[in-house]
């Protein structure tokens, strides 16, 4: 059947008409009822009400206790040698920050140690308890 066999159904004589109409009965029957079921169906929805409509006031409750994640010492960024969804091996550095705040923290709990070591000693020198008592 050639793809423009509509075009010559209307020279067709009166037994190809018949065998046309026979071949196409049963695509008019299904478009037929594909047309009469989207009448029916926006019909339905032209012309209904929904009715149910519900709000309320809710939160989420968490099923388990809730867990704060953070850094424990943040600071900027320098370099993120990985990617979304790359697979990392154990050991491996994911990131690396700017020492740089670390360092000042280092270097303040040092002067601060050896503060703390000169007041010891002055006040072990200041003291009455003779040497052998003192713990170091």
């Amino acid at each position: 059947m050639s793809p423009l066999w509509f075009f010559r159904s209307a020279q067709a004589s009166e037994m190809e008409k018949r065998r046309l109409d026979k071949e196409l009965r049963g695509s008019r029957w299904v478009l037929g009822a594909v047309f009469v079921s989207l009448v029916l169906f926006f019909s339905w929805a032209n012309f209904s009400e929904i009715d149910q409509i519900t709000r309320a006031p809710g939160s989420v409750i968490p099923s388990s206790n809730v867990q704060i994640i953070q850094s424990k010492d943040g600071g900027v960024l320098e370099q993120l040698p990985i990617s979304v969804g790359e697979i990392v091996d154990q050991g491996q550095i994911v990131a690396q920050f700017d020492k740089t705040n670390a360092e000042a923290d280092y270097q303040e709990a040092k002067a601060q140690v050896a503060a703390l070591s000169a007041a010891m000693c002055t006040f072990w020198a200041c003291s009455s308890v003779p040497v052998k008592n003192r713990t170091s």
